[in-house]
């Protein structure tokens, strides 16, 4: 089994449906995200206690659930591919510290290192980070990748709001949140699923949007996706 750590509960229903998209359901699972109660709880960074122990769950499953390889998959936010990779191969060492485990750093994105956590057990690892252009998150990467033939005039008029209430007042992240929570709600709910708009037209059942609409409202061929697709298939 191939495991997929993320970080919050909309990354685990992207990357499902992008999965499955790619035909890999026989070979990812997409565990239980980091942040479990919603988005905003990983709103201001994802903290390196939460990904000890995230690490240590999943590895303590390792034997258990004969888990060969381990996809981790966190947000670029403003940071480095460098200070991310540091971010991940700390919370690593701090989950492996009280342990007889070793393991080699990972050194690049998409690139696997190995965790030896016993003479008879071994599984491997490999990161990657969403962003566009070497920084951002999910919610970044979903508006990039919205096709042109749909409409955003709704998420695309949060501009002169943000504008009025003063840039400054709401960061990039809350901003890009919002644009997609509109997008999805307005530009690209029916007449008819608006009708139970909470369960068909909302970032609540984000899971719901992409299975049945995913690839309309969302480019999944696109072209800023290829690094992640590639990573993907690094786990076939």
């Amino acid at each position: 089994m191939n495991i997929l750590i993320v970080e919050s509960k909309n990354d685990r229903c992207f990357i499902e449906a992008l999965v499955k998209h790619l035909n890999l359901n026989k070979n990812v699972k997409v565990d239980a995200p980091i942040c479990q109660i919603d988005d905003y709880e990983c709103l201001d960074g994802l903290n390196e206690t939460k990904l000890t122990t995230k690490f240590r769950d999943v590895l303590d499953d390792v034997a258990k659930k004969d888990i060969s390889k381990i996809g981790l998959l966190l947000d670029m936010d403003k940071e480095t591919r460098e200070i991310r990779i540091a971010f991940v191969n700390k919370a690593l060492s701090n989950a492996l510290s009280q342990t007889d485990a070793s393991f080699t750093p990972i050194k690049n994105i998409a690139e696997f290192a190995k965790i030896n956590l016993d003479a008879d057990t071994s599984v491997e690892i490999a990161c990657f980070f969403t962003n566009v252009d070497g920084k951002g998150e999910l919610e970044t990467l979903l508006k990039a990748i919205k096709p042109n033939n749909q409409v955003s005039n709704y998420a695309d008029c949060l501009e002169h709001w943000r504008n009025c209430v003063g840039i400054d007042k709401v960061s990039d992240k809350e901003f890009g949140k919002l644009w997609i929570d509109f997008y999805v709600r307005w530009d690209t709910c029916s007449n008819k699923d608006r009708k139970q708009a909470d369960r068909k037209c909302s970032m609540r059942n984000f899971d719901y949007v992409m299975q049945e609409k995913g690839n309309e409202i969302f480019k999944l061929d696109h072209e800023l996706l290829a690094p992640l697709r590639h990573f993907l298939n690094l786990f076939k």
